[in-house]
């Protein structure tokens, strides 16, 4: 799991904005606040990794800006944007990284982190990574005029002459690998000494390879992204989705649900199809189906059919309101962007689940179902990011607190839920983690639902006929 994300100079976010994450994390905040920066942010950092392309090529992530000077906080590119990560090893990652850190001392105690920071601008760059919060290497990289210096180790100190890769690579073994420097044979006293720091900064090389490995894994694996981001736009499901060929499905299917992590109107019926056809995918699929009842669309059926004499994937579910078989595509708006969200946050392949107002459509009764369905995804090891404007759902999440309570999942409201309160100021975005009591109910409620409703309600009072 993902315990903390740092995010400077990204768009609307200037100052460094650092967040405390959950496994379920929510974001409120005014229209504009931005709440979706902080998840575009991360989505696109996830692409990159899954692609291996340089960490400075964060605009070029489809959709692409047309300049790379957009995804700087005021278009200015002289200051450094920087996306930093800290995760939670799991026990055997743990054990692994002990053994490699026992020859510099150092060890990861249970409930210790370790991270990987990335910072480029048009004048400098670096990539670091972490152990228990503290800097185990730095490789660094200085512009002077029309041309980048060589990239050098600047911490731990003492390895300056060591030559090591760019720092814009996401590639650890291309980073933090280092050898010696190339010396004419009139410097071989200089060269010696250089040699006998490769044995030093070996055990250092190793674990910092190993721990950029293991924060990648939250983000990508086998080239691809595991970090879903679900755009407001979305449910739009259509009739069928064609194949060429029948041989076809699974590979469209894969790939499709894969490829990027968001959702378009083909992902919903591509990854139904895959999970309901795949024994491996067993448990999610009834997770889909369990869910989907939930919302309306009971007894869902995705696969192949045949139409006009040609395969295509489709998906139908039993209307148990008129006891008739209707084609998902008839479904309600509301139906479907919760099928949407359910596909997404059951998708085997996707550990991170990044959702833009999850109530868009959704009558309260349905908002206040989300906590729950929430609690099901994160029982199967999804960690989730939303930002939402409803103030349904800040009531509803005590729900999935007395059910971990009930189930032995958790025993603390803030083991389980991290809230923000985001805002926008002349400076940039800013958060403020809003407290959570006992049962997960927000100390003082959301202070920006709180002023707008306050004000409602005393118009609503002055209006009332007296007596």
């Amino acid at each position: 799991m993902i315990r903390e994300l740092a995010i400077e100079n990204f768009k609307s976010i200037g100052a460094e904005l650092r967040l405390e994450l959950r496994p379920l994390t929510l974001l409120f905040g005014r229209t504009g606040s931005g709440k979706s920066n902080i998840l575009e942010a991360l989505w696109r950092f996830a692409r990159l990794v899954a692609g291996e392309r340089g960490m400075d090529r964060l605009h070029a992530v489809p959709p692409a800006y047309p300049s790379e000077d957009m995804v700087f906080h005021k278009r200015d590119t002289s200051r450094p944007l920087k996306m930093e990560l800290h995760v939670e090893p799991s026990e055997e990652e743990r054990e692994r990284l002990n053994e490699l850190a026992k020859p510099l001392g150092k060890r990861l105690e249970a409930g210790d982190t370790i991270g990987w920071r990335i910072i480029y601008s048009s004048i400098w760059r670096s990539q670091a990574v972490l152990l228990a919060e503290e800097e185990l290497v730095e490789v660094e990289q200085v512009r002077h005029g029309d041309t980048w210096g060589r990239p050098w180790i600047k911490c731990p100190e003492g390895f300056e002459e060591l030559i090591v890769g760019t720092p814009t690579s996401l590639n650890p073994r291309n980073v933090y690998t280092a050898t010696v420097r190339e010396m004419p044979i009139t410097t071989f006293r200089r060269y010696f000494a250089q040699e006998e720091l490769l044995p030093k900064y070996r055990p250092f090389m190793e674990l910092a390879v190993e721990i950029v490995r293991v924060v990648s894994k939250r983000l990508a694996g086998e080239g691809k992204c595991r970090v879903a981001l679900l755009p407001p736009l979305r449910g739009h499901i259509p009739f069928t989705v064609e194949l060429r060929e029948q041989k076809a499905v699974k590979a469209q299917a894969s790939a499709s649900a894969s490829a990027g992590g968001v959702a378009v109107q083909e992902d919903t019926i591509t990854m139904l199809t895959l999970m309901a056809d795949s024994r491996a995918y067993k448990e999610s699929w009834e997770a889909v189906c369990r869910w989907a009842r939930r919302f309306g669309l009971a007894d869902m059926r995705s696969g192949l059919r045949r139409e006009k004499g040609a395969w295509a994937l489709g998906a139908d579910y039993f209307d148990e309101v008129f006891h008739a078989v209707l084609d998902a595509a008839l479904a309600s708006h509301g139906m479907k962007q919760a099928l949407a969200m359910i596909a997404q946050l059951f998708w085997p392949e996707h550990a991170v689940v990044l959702i833009e107002e999850p109530e868009i459509s959704l009558h309260p009764e349905a908002v206040a179902m989300l906590p729950l369905m929430f609690y099901d995804a994160i029982k199967m090891g999804k960690q989730i990011i939303a930002t939402t404007h409803s103030p349904i759902l800040p009531l509803a999440i005590s729900r999935m607190v007395e059910k971990a309570r009930e189930e032995g999942f958790a025993e603390r409201a803030e083991e389980l839920i991290s809230v923000y309160e985001i805002d926008r100021t002349s400076e940039g975005t800013v958060a403020k983690r809003l407290k959570l009591d006992e049962w997960g109910y927000i100390e003082g409620y959301v202070p920006s639902f709180f002023k707008v409703e306050s004000e409602l309600l005393r118009e609503w009072e002055r209006r009332l006929p007296s007596e």
